[in-house]
């Protein structure tokens, strides 16, 4: 190399002190009255000798993106998640998201300090030797949409733009800005009318209606029908503060506390002498086998009978129209035993009664089974309470 330099630096020398230097004429210096000007050659190293360098002429020609395969979206999370990338030298990753930005880098891992891309933004990685693009969030999800292809890819994303104006003129007062709108959407508008005032048939923006001579609901309050509304008001009021009158005039429910009896209801079944208010016996005239209180459908509240014999039996409540054969069969709906000269009674008290579907017979039957009817060895004197 040193040998090159030394040579190439006598070759320079050597041509300057050969050459015949040119001199300018036309150039005067007050202290020389010429002053010659030489020309100087630039030398090129061509791969194999030193020679004269020669102008060159470079044409390039960049081509916009052309999409050739769309990859799986990742979706992204605070923990980062890998995707493969699609076919394509260049590869533009797109937050799909609205809100929250997305942190992408080559490879299997990312980190919020990595290629950021805000929501409704794309960023473009040459993808080199890499297979895999890595997102992740600082907060909640998004999603990150892959396009591969080749090319320099154009085109915007993220944030707005903004618009141009319309008719009018603006002029700033003291605060805020006084915009005076005269056309709305190519239709000039109707100059403001006073409160109070309608403002004619004129344009106005946001109404679809004239409303000065719109019709009004029926029942709409107007100075027509003022009187009527104020004395209807003042009969309700008068009506509301009065007291409910007798008979069948109710207003809403009753509800009754039952905390503490007498302290809290304030209310007790007082005796009265109201047949109403009472339940007629159906009783035995003798002493028989049984009594049919009722040949319908009805409720039995109490039934009791008294052994006129030293022979137990059950005492029992059909539900039958009619007393049964003895030795017939039964399904009675109460049976209690009766002792030899001894009492048995049946009662619902408090309540509720018990219901019976098709009729109330109540008996004594000295079969020993509350499902076999059988009599004419029991007799007794009974009480049956029914409805």
């Amino acid at each position: 190399m040193k040998r090159f330099i030394l040579a190439l630096g006598f070759m320079l020398v050597a041509g300057a002190a050969a050459a015949q230097p040119a001199v300018d004429t036309a150039i005067a210096n007050p202290t020389t009255p010429t002053r010659p000007i030489y020309s100087v050659m630039t030398w090129c190293w061509n791969g194999s000798a030193v020679a004269a360098c020669q102008p060159a002429s470079v044409t390039a020609s960049i081509s916009g993106f052309t999409a050739a395969s769309v990859g799986t979206p990742i979706s992204v999370t605070t923990g980062g998640v890998s995707g493969t990338l699609p076919t394509g030298t260049v590869v533009v990753a797109s937050n799909a998201g609205a809100t929250n930005d997305a942190y992408c880098a080559l490879g299997a891992s990312a980190t919020t300090s990595q290629q950021d891309i805000p929501p409704k933004s794309w960023f473009a990685f040459t993808v080199g030797a890499s297979t895999q693009l890595t997102c992740i969030t600082s907060t909640s999800t998004t999603t990150v949409n892959m396009v591969g292809g080749a090319g320099l890819p154009t085109g915007s994303g993220g944030g707005g733009g903004g618009g141009g104006g319309g008719g009018g003129s603006v002029t700033q007062g003291t605060s805020p800005w006084v915009d005076s709108i005269t056309t709305w959407g190519g239709t000039v508008l109707g100059a403001p009318s006073n409160y109070g005032t309608g403002p004619g048939a004129v344009e106005v923006p946001g109404v679809n209606a004239f409303v000065t001579s719109s019709a009004l609901p029926t029942g709409a309050a107007t100075s027509a029908n003022q009187s009527t509304e104020i004395s209807s008001l003042a009969t309700i009021a008068t009506n509301t503060g009065a007291a409910v009158p007798a008979g069948t005039a109710i207003i809403g429910k009753l509800g009754i506390d039952q905390t503490t009896d007498v302290t809290t209801n304030g209310m007790e079944i007082a005796p009265t002498a109201g047949a109403a208010a009472a339940i007629t016996a159906a009783v035995s005239g003798s002493a028989g086998s049984s009594v049919v209180a009722k040949a319908s459908p009805g409720n039995l509240y109490r039934a009791y009978a008294t052994n006129a014999t030293a022979i137990g039996g059950v005492l029992m409540a059909l539900n039958l129209t009619s007393s049964p054969s003895t030795g017939t069969s039964v399904f009675p709906l109460d049976c209690v035993p009766l002792p030899p000269s001894g009492m048995a009674s049946l009662s619902y008290s408090p309540g509720p009664a018990s219901a019976f579907s098709t009729g109330i017979v109540v008996g004594v039957s000295s079969n020993a089974s509350c499902f076999t009817f059988t009599t004419g060895t029991i007799t007794a004197f009974i009480h049956v309470d029914a409805k």
